[in-house]
């Protein structure tokens, strides 16, 4: 998906440049596209919207309360910490995700598994939109940098996903509910892209 393609989708949803779906502007502007052209109908625009509603509110039930971050050394010992807390959050965020815990148990553990990278990485890159640099904000407030990290591999990692993931959801200004709707996708559908594919194909 191209850049342009996301903002196509967009302007057929009845979205301008920058808009937001949440927007007032992009709810009044959708519901005339969906008037003028006969397709869709109040209750589905209205199930639509409760899913949403939903979503956003598993998303808010997790999410880190960060008023501030503070810069820090990148570590294993740090990453490994704030990645454990956080996988416990998104089997909490996993339970309030409409339609999962209709599934079985084993389905519930598989796609858990199968997904929890790339819904991680989705989060700490939106998160680290609001970073002033080239750095990511981890769960915990930590702001790490490429010269903050204790090795080679940890300043590729950080420079990788700042350039190739962040950088790209801030141009496109991606909002909360569409990573929320992207966080998802990978959660129902982790074999279909990754994070880091996601980003690359809207350049």
């Amino acid at each position: 998906m191209k850049r342009e393609a996301v903002q196509d989708e967009r302007q057929k949803s009845g979205l301008g440049e920058g808009e937001s779906p949440s927007s007032p502007t992009a709810s009044n502007s959708s519901s005339s596209n969906h008037m003028n052209t006969g397709f869709g109908s109040s209750s589905s625009m209205g199930d639509d919207e409760m899913l949403i509603e939903k979503l956003i509110s598993a998303e808010l039930f997790v999410e880190p309360k960060l008023e501030t971050y503070h810069e820090e050394e990148c570590s294993y010992d740090r990453l490994v910490s704030t990645t454990h807390s956080q996988l416990t959050q998104l089997v909490e965020w996993a339970k309030r995700v409409p339609h999962f815990a209709t599934l079985s148990l084993d389905d519930q553990v598989a796609l858990v598994r199968a997904s929890w990278r790339d819904i991680l990485c989705c989060s700490l890159a939106y998160r680290s939109i609001m970073a002033p640099d080239c750095g990511l904000i981890l769960s915990d407030g930590s702001y790490v940098r490429p010269h903050t990290a204790v090795d080679q591999s940890l300043q590729f990692f950080i420079t990788r996903l700042y350039h190739d993931v962040v950088t790209i959801l801030r141009e496109l200004n991606v909002d909360k509910v569409e990573i929320t709707c992207l966080k998802a996708i990978f959660l129902f559908d982790p074999g279909k892209f990754s994070i880091d594919s996601y980003a690359l194909n809207t350049r």
